[in-house]
């Protein structure tokens, strides 16, 4: 089956397999929101309390920004909030009205090999432009 036809079974159901443009998309938010993500880590680890918030995160088995608010160090709130705000809009400006949107796609690429090398070789073409 061609990346741009049919349907999928997925845990919850059929899931329509979404076409190449839309790939293309996914592929360049997930980058550009990696890239984000990337830049606020460092910024990040420069704080005294890192060391702190980044192991409670690792016993959990969350990133620092899926800790409880009240959990999280002063400085690190607005970088997560910036985070999530920059990853909404780059969803949206790729085309992906919802989050669910999105998040079907990487349901998918999770569970189709075809699909998660073609989104990794565009990651990879996307990371030598730069």
């Amino acid at each position: 089956m061609g990346l741009g036809a049919g349907l999928l079974l997925g845990v919850g159901g059929a899931i329509a397999q979404p076409s190449q443009d839309q790939l293309n998309n996914y592929a360049r938010a997930v980058y550009e929101i990696e890239l984000k993500r990337t830049e606020l880590l460092v910024r990040a680890r420069t704080h005294p309390n890192w060391e702190r918030v980044s192991q409670l995160a690792s016993d959990r088995r969350v990133s620092v920004c899926d800790l409880r608010t009240e959990e999280q160090p002063d400085f690190l709130r607005p970088l997560c909030s910036e985070l999530f705000a920059f990853a909404e809009q780059e969803r949206q400006r790729r085309g992906f009205t919802t989050n669910r949107d999105f998040n079907e796609i990487t349901k998918l690429q999770q569970q189709e090999p075809q699909v998660q090398r073609y989104i990794q070789q565009k990651l990879l073409e996307l990371g030598r432009k730069r």
